[in-house]
């Protein structure tokens, strides 16, 4: 479940941007956030190209890859 999933200790350095997609890397954890209204493809760590859904969330942790609608 989403809630077991543990990205490790928050990164002091800020996200970055791919296109309109947000992302951060924790040591356990590729989290991005897509906040826009347009789909957009980003590398996703091991989960390698993802496609992004307009305003969704995705988590990539330990080749798994976690989405939100």
């Amino acid at each position: 479940p989403l809630y077991a999933i543990q990205p490790g200790t928050p990164p002091d350095s800020p996200p970055t941007q791919q296109g309109p997609v947000w992302l951060r890397s924790y040591p356990n954890a590729m989290v991005a956030v897509n906040p826009s209204n347009v789909a957009a493809t980003v590398s996703l760590g091991a989960a390698g190209q993802v496609v992004m859904g307009p305003e969704s969330a995705a988590i990539e942790t330990g080749g798994h890859l976690v989405t939100s609608g």
